[in-house]
């Protein structure tokens, strides 16, 4: 009988160990944050419009149709979670900062042709390519993108064309 009970016991325990989670803690989309950092100084960039362009695989905006967010004190933007959301574009706020990416398509205009894989950001983190500085370091973590820009120089505001 002892052993009759054990068997219970243990057949029990792995019944109990296999039941699902209940609804409430079902997998949700998890959330992303983005860090806007100077690309010349690594400082954070507070209070800048950044333009965020979510790909699904569809047709997709972030919840209430949003897609421009201030970054807050420490540089950062926190994404509303979204589900089947694949990867993240992200575009200048205006013709008075630079990307700081490989080439100089990337200023030609206001968008980013570069985007970033969400599973990536998630699992790890991503650092975005910073060709302003590349002796900033800084490691993301994970569910973190960190971006990079810079205002333009004194000599590029004297420059830049006229704005319509």
């Amino acid at each position: 009988m002892d052993a009759a009970l054990r068997r219970l016991l243990h057949w029990g325990l792995l019944l109990i160990l296999s039941v699902p989670a209940p609804a409430d803690t079902a997998e949700h989309a998890p959330t992303i944050s983005i860090l806007l950092l100077d690309g010349n100084s690594g400082k954070p960039m507070t209070g800048v419009g950044l333009f965020v362009n979510p790909e699904c695989g569809q047709a997709c905006v972030f919840p209430d149709n949003r897609f421009s967010w201030t970054t807050d004190s420490a540089g950062e933007i926190e994404l509303p979670a979204m589900q089947n959301l694949r990867r993240l574009r992200l575009m200048k706020p205006s013709d008075n900062y630079m990307y700081c990416q490989e080439s100089e398509n990337h200023n030609v205009n206001i968008i980013n042709p570069d985007s970033f894989a969400v599973d990536d950001i998630l699992r790890t983190g991503v650092k975005a390519p910073n060709t302003c500085n590349r002796w900033i370091r800084v490691k993301p973590r994970p569910g973190q993108l960190i971006f990079f820009l810079r205002n333009l120089s004194w000599w590029e505001q004297l420059t830049k064309g006229p704005q319509m």
